[in-house]
C-alpha cells in the first residue's frame, strides 16, 4: 500500500485515511477502530508508504492530526518494531500505557488487545513474525513491550540504520536487504540482552570474576581479527548471552570494550619512547584491525589525531653508531 491524503480532496481525506488504515492492518484483523480528529484548521495530511528490509515488511506512517487506533485480540505470533521519528505516541494494553518520544523504539507483541493514541507523529513500523526471528526469539520477547531509549549508543545506531533504510526504500537490493535485516535483528537482540542485564545483573563477586576472566582471555587474543563473543564465551566457560550481560552490567558492550583495548594497544605501540618507529599498518593488524581505513577512523575518533600524527609526537630513537 502507498497511500497519501494529498491525492484526495480535503473533504475526502478523513474517510480515505480510515480506509487505508483498515487495509494496512487487514492481515492482522478486520475488526479495527479508527478515530481521527480533524477539528484543527490545518488540512489533514497523512500517509502510509511501504517499506521492506529483507523479509521485514512494514511502512512509514505519519499523520498531522490527533487520532486513536484500537485493535482487538488476535491469534498471530510475532511482534512489530516501531521507531518514532517525530511527534508522540502512547501505546496501551492490559499491562498499562507507555509513552514514546522522538527517537524511541519498542517491540510491540501481536496477540493482546491494544490501542494507540497520538496528537501527531511520523514512525517506521516493521513486522517481525516468529518465523523470521526464531534465532533471537527468546531475547526479543523478553523485552517486548518495553521502550528502547534513543539515548543509548546502540539504540541510537539502530534508529539511524532504520532511518537510512527508509530513505533508500525501493532502492535496496535483495542482498543489501538481507544483510540489513540480519544487522537489525542482531542489534536488537544485543539491545534486549543489554537491557535485561541492566535490570537483573549476576551476583557481584561471581559476576566480577567471570568478567575479569573474559577480559583476560580477550587481551591474550587481541591480534585475532576474527575474535568474537562466542569464541571467548566458550573459552571462559560461559554462554554468549552471559558474556554480553557481564559487559552490560559494567556499563559497556563487549564490542566497545574490545575496540577501546585495541586502540589503547595501538597508541602504546606507536608512541613508545626509546624504540624504533613502527609501521602503522603492522601495528593495526597486530592489534586485530583487519582494515586500515577503519582503524584510522577509529583512532582519530578516540584520540583526536591520526596515527601518523600521534607517532610524530615522539622523537625517533637515535641511530646506533657503526663501529
Amino acid at each position: 500500500m502507498d497511500f497519501s491524503t494529498t491525492r484526495l480532496p480535503p473533504a475526502e481525506r478523513e474517510s480515505g485515511y480510515r480506509h487505508a488504515l483498515r487495509r494496512y492492518f487487514s492481515e492482522i484483523t478486520a475488526d479495527i477502530s479508527v478515530r481521527v480528529d480533524t477539528a484543527e484548521e490545518a488540512p489533514l495530511r497523512a500517509s502510509l508508504e511501504p517499506l521492506s528490509i529483507g523479509q521485514l515488511m512494514g511502512g512509514i506512517h505519519q499523520c498531522n492530526a490527533p487520532h486513536e487506533l484500537r485493535l482487538p485480540r488476535t491469534h498471530l505470533s510475532g511482534m512489530d518494531l516501531y521507531l518514532l521519528c517525530e511527534g508522540d505516541v502512547s501505546l496501551s494494553n492490559a499491562n498499562g500505557t507507555l509513552e514514546l518520544g522522538p527517537g524511541d523504539m519498542i517491540l510491540w507483541p501481536y496477540g493482546p488487545e491494544w490501542e494507540a493514541r497520538s496528537r501527531r507523529f511520523r514512525m517506521i513500523a516493521l513486522g517481525l513474525p516468529d518465523a523470521i526471528i526464531r534465532r533471537q526469539k527468546d531475547e526479543l520477547h523478553a523485552v517486548a513491550g518495553r521502550p528502547i531509549s534513543a539515548n543509548g549508543v546502540l539504540g541510537a545506531c539502530v534508529g539511524a540504520l532504520l532511518r537510512t533504510a527508509a530513505e533508500f526504500r525501493g532502492r535496496i537490493s535483495f542482498e543489501e536487504g538481507a544483510a540489513l535485516q540480519d544487522t537489525i535483528l542482531h542489534a536488537l537482540s544485543t539491545l534486549a540482552v543489554t537491557q535485561k542485564a541492566v535490570s537483573s545483573p549476576p551476583a557481584g563477586a561471581e559476576r566480577d570474576a567471570q568478567l575479569q576472566r573474559v577480559k583476560t582471555l580477550t587481551l591474550q587474543s587481541l591480534d585475532q581479527v576474527d575474535l568474537n563473543p562466542a569464541m571467548l564465551a566458550a573459552q571462559a566457560g560461559v554462554s554468549t548471552r552471559t558474556l554480553h550481560r557481564l559487559f552490560a552490567s559494567s556499563g559497556t558492550t563487549f564490542a566497545e570494550w574490545l575496540r577501546q583495548r585495541r586502540l589503547a594497544r595501538c597508541w602504546d605501540e606507536l608512541t613508545r619512547c626509546g624504540g624504533r618507529r613502527r609501521n602503522i599498518a603492522a601495528v593495526a593488524l597486530e592489534s586485530g584491525f583487519g582494515d586500515l581505513s577503519t582503524f584510522n577512523r577509529a583512532f582519530r575518533a578516540r584520540f583526536g589525531m591520526t596515527p601518523r600524527a600521534a607517532q610524530a609526537q615522539v622523537p625517533p630513537a637515535p641511530e646506533t653508531p657503526v663501529r
